[in-house]
C-alpha cells in the first residue's frame, strides 16, 4: 500500500496541467506495487465469463478517446459498468478467484478516480497506470 500511496504522491506534483512531464514511471510504479503471485508456477485460470469482460475492458481502454476530461470520465463510466458486469457474473472460488481480487482491489480505485478526472493530465495518468495493471494481469492470468 505505502509503494501505491508514494507513487501517488510522487505524480501530485505542482507541475500545471499542461506540462510535458513524462508519467510513465510513474504507471510502472503503479503496476509494481500490484503485488501478485502465480499459482505454483502458472498463471492462474479464469474462467469464461471473466476472461471475456476482460478482453472486452483491455480493448475498452486501449481503444478509448483520453484527449480531454469528459472522455476521460465517460472512459471511466464505461470501465466502471465492465467492472459491475465482471462482478455480477462472477462464478470462480477458490485461490484464483483470491488473487482475482487481489488485482481488482489495485483496479478499483483507479476506475473511480477515471470517473472522477477534473484534468486531461490526471486522467492520462490513470488511464496509463490502468494499462500497466491489465499488462500484469496478463502476466498472472488467463
Amino acid at each position: 500500500m505505502l509503494p501505491i500511496l508514494l507513487a501517488l504522491l510522487a505524480c501530485n506534483s505542482s507541475a500545471p496541467e499542461g506540462d510535458a512531464h513524462d508519467h510513465a514511471d510513474h504507471a510502472d510504479q503503479a503496476a509494481d506495487a500490484l503485488v501478485l503471485s502465480l499459482d505454483g508456477s502458472a498463471k492462474w485460470k479464469m474462467d469464461a465469463h471473466t476472461r471475456k469482460v476482460m478482453a472486452k475492458t483491455r480493448e475498452t481502454i486501449h481503444g478509448a478517446d483520453t484527449s480531454n476530461v469528459q472522455a476521460l470520465q465517460g472512459l471511466g463510466a464505461v470501465l466502471q459498468r465492465q467492472l459491475d458486469k465482471l462482478i455480477e457474473g462472477c462464478t470462480m472460488d477458490g485461490p484464483a478467484h483470491d488473487e482475482l481480487h487481489v488485482f481488482l482491489m489495485a483496479w478499483i480505485p483507479k476506475v473511480d478516480a477515471l470517473k472522477k478526472a477534473t484534468g486531461a493530465k490526471t486522467g492520462q495518468v490513470t488511464v496509463d497506470e490502468m494499462m500497466a495493471m491489465l499488462d500484469k494481469y496478463d502476466e498472472f492470468f488467463e
